[in-house]
Formats: C-alpha cells, structure tokens, sequence
C-alpha cells in the first residue's frame, strides 16, 4: 500500500492556502502520537532539510551562510 489512510495526515496534505493556520495544530498532534524511535536519526534529517532548503533559496537569503 502507498500512502497514508490517516486522516490527519491527508488532512495536512491537501491544506489550502486559506487553512495554514491550521498545520500547526496538526503537526503537533501528529508529532505528539508518533512514537519514539532512539535510533531515527531525525536531528540530522532536520539539518538536511533546513541546509538544503537555504541552499535552494540562497539567491532570497542575504547572508545564507550567517544562517548556518
């Protein structure tokens, strides 16, 4: 099976520009349910996210290195 059946997860998908202000409730109880996993590694899954996102709007970001 691809894909999530859970509903607040396909909630979160298909939020529209009118509802952002409720991906934050959202993600809270999502992250709230997860459990955890010592070995998931998710502190540098975030680091790549986040680098890789300032890599792509570099050219938006004065000083995108002063962010590292």
């Amino acid at each position: 099976m691809l894909g999530s059946l859970n509903p607040m997860e396909i909630d979160l998908s298909i939020i529209t520009k009118e509802d952002t202000f409720r991906i934050n409730k959202l993600v809270h109880v999502l992250a709230n349910r997860e459990e955890i996993d010592p070995e998931d590694n998710s502190e540098q899954k975030w680091l790549f996210i986040l680098l890789s996102w300032l890599y792509e709007n570099r050219s938006n970001i004065v000083d995108p290195l002063a962010k590292v």
